[in-house]
């Protein structure tokens, strides 16, 4: 039983650090403007944030 709970309980620093890493990988693979897009088209309205938030070098 312990186990079922381990994985559907996520902390809101989880999905934090989910979406920052979604969002930096979707930057270096995709670029900026399309990584904005796919989540404008998706409705990711969090990872679009965290998009936003990535620095590209």
């Amino acid at each position: 039983m312990a186990r079922s709970k381990m994985t559907t309980e996520f902390s809101a620093k989880d999905d934090f650090e989910y979406k920052q890493e979604l969002a930096y990988q979707m930057v270096k693979r995709f670029g900026l403007a399309a990584a904005r897009q796919t989540c404008i088209e998706n409705r990711w309205h969090g990872v679009l944030e965290a998009v936003n938030s990535v620095r590209t070098h």
